[in-house]
């Protein structure tokens, strides 16, 4: 009798506690606290619009071709990636002439002038549309290593243009930050080769010279990391979407009632977005150093917490996505810093060809292989060198100079 009495005691209290929170709720739905706020101005972080360029004269027409030729297994089900070929070098003569066509696409994207990509309706579009472009990226090294045993210079030298100019094409109006990263991967691989290329004897001055000019006409990573931050907030206007649907992961109701609309504020959410992404387009093109990112700690909620707070579902959202502004500011600094070491690089071979003899210092490559000496991304200071070690760097996101260990973006000069 009396545990009958304890439990429906318990249940009366559980139903009085649910009551007075649905009461709580409701009051605070029922002042302006609760409410959401009118939808905001987004104006200055709208896209520039991109003019129309015609289907044959757009760089994206011939990397989906590309991407369409892309032969990824032989006819004995063997993988053709990367990955593989490196493991078993008897497959890359196999995995280079099943994919001719693919270079032979991928060569006349480059020689476009735009990059022109459709109005993507979903994150599931752009990742489909995008796949096996850094696959492709990725397999023109062995072409461009055995084009230089075999001592032609000018194919390899045309086809580390071709990666080059392909990364430049696809980060000129990016709709995404997808685009911009896969635009990286071409690049980076590209001047990864241009400093082989630049290392290698058989290669001609004018050689050089000509790749040399090829990376000084080289835009900064900047623009198109700015361009891909608006991108990026575009989407989360368009709440709810796809796999960043809230509604789906917290289980809210597709309109919210009063007692569940305090969760998730969509025009609050929006806001903070914009405002997010305003401060991260003021850091983008500062030096690392003097960034002030975000530094994230993930703690979920507790039920009060989650019952209670304002927009919670709001504010879970931009705290996981806080993680990403570090990756805009990071990127950028990574690449303006190898394309920065690689101009280097090469000025430096430039200089022994002319001279005879290895630079002592980078001011000696000034004016005539370089402007000036450049200044690292990470830290403003020019890049430092060793000549008795043949190595160029910059100090890495730590932001301190371990002349040139882990930790820097060191570069050798010299073989």
């Amino acid at each position: 009798m009396k545990i009958k009495r304890a439990l429906v005691f318990f249940a009366a209290a559980f139903a009085a506690l649910v009551a007075l929170t649905a009461l709580a709720l409701l009051v605070v739905n029922a002042t302006s606290i609760g409410r959401d706020i009118e939808p905001p101005d987004f104006s200055d972080l709208e896209l520039p619009a991109v003019e129309p360029v015609p289907t044959e004269e757009n760089a994206l027409t011939h990397l989906a071709r590309a991407r369409d030729a892309f032969v990824t297994q032989n006819a004995d089900g063997q993988s053709l990636s990367h990955h593989v070929i490196c493991e078993n070098p008897d497959l890359i003569a196999e995995a280079l002439a099943a994919n001719a066509e693919t270079f032979q696409h991928l060569e006349r994207a480059a020689q476009c002038a735009r990059c022109v990509y459709p109005a993507w309706k979903t994150p599931d579009d752009y990742v489909f549309q995008l796949q096996n472009f850094a696959s492709m990226a990725w397999l023109m090294p062995f072409k461009i290593k055995r084009e230089l045993e075999n001592g032609d210079t000018e194919t390899a030298l045309r086809d580390i243009e071709t990666l080059l100019r392909c990364g430049q094409l696809m980060r000129q109006n990016p709709t995404t930050l997808v685009e911009t990263l896969v635009a990286g991967t071409f690049e980076r691989i590209g001047l990864d080769e241009a400093q082989k290329f630049a290392k290698n004897p058989n290669v001609s001055e004018a050689q050089l010279r000509r790749l040399q000019e090829h990376l000084e006409n080289t835009p900064s990573y900047t623009a198109a990391m700015l361009r891909a931050r608006k991108a990026e907030f575009q989407w989360t206007r368009m709440f709810p979407y796809g796999d960043m649907d809230p509604f789906h992961y917290f289980h809210l109701p597709r309109r919210p009632n009063l007692l569940f609309q305090h969760l998730f504020l969509i025009n609050q959410t929006r806001l903070d977005y914009a405002d997010k992404a305003r401060a991260t387009l003021d850091e983008i093109p500062k030096f690392y150093s003097d960034m002030n990112l975000p530094h994230v700690q993930l703690e979920f909620p507790t039920w009060p917490e989650m019952l209670f707070t304002r927009n919670i579902v709001g504010k879970i959202l931009m705290t996981v996505t806080d993680i990403e502004e570090a990756l805009y500011c990071e990127w950028r600094c990574k690449m303006d810093a190898r394309l920065a070491a690689t101009r280097i690089l090469i000025a430096c071979h430039l200089f022994q060809r002319e001279t005879g003899r290895k630079p002592q210092t980078l001011e000696e490559l000034v004016p005539a292989f370089i402007p000036s000496v450049p200044l690292a991304p990470f830290d403003g200071q020019p890049f430092r060198y060793k000549p008795e070690e043949g190595i160029v760097w910059s100090v890495g996101k730590v932001l301190k100079d371990l002349d040139g260990g882990d930790g820097n973006l060191a570069f050798a000069i010299w073989e």
